[in-house]
């Protein structure tokens, strides 16, 4: 039994490993985002648009939701997070 349970932890510290590492790839991803962002900032500043699009919002969110469909992921778990990236996104941009 003690066998098994450390076998068992062995498998739990390598798949979370791969979450963690994972992780790290999706922030770099996010960071990546906000770098073009904050160019997408600097020209709406200089054009004088409003940080918030809502027709490119909601093309975003319409799109995002339906990538993550089919990639086997829930459309208001995909929806939410988009959401908050969005939120972020035009918070940047007003600064």
């Amino acid at each position: 039994m003690l066998a098994n349970m450390s076998s068992n932890d062995g498998e739990m510290r390598r798949l979370r490993g791969r979450i963690d590492a994972t992780d790290e790839k999706l922030l770099d991803v996010l960071a990546e985002r906000m770098e073009i962002v904050d160019q997408i900032g600097m020209l709406k500043q200089r054009e004088k648009l409003d940080a918030r699009d809502e027709k490119r919002r909601s093309a975003v969110l319409e799109s995002r939701a339906s990538w993550g469909e089919n990639r086997g992921l829930l459309k208001d778990a995909v929806t939410k997070i988009f959401e908050m990236i969005l939120d972020y996104s035009e918070e940047r941009e007003r600064n």
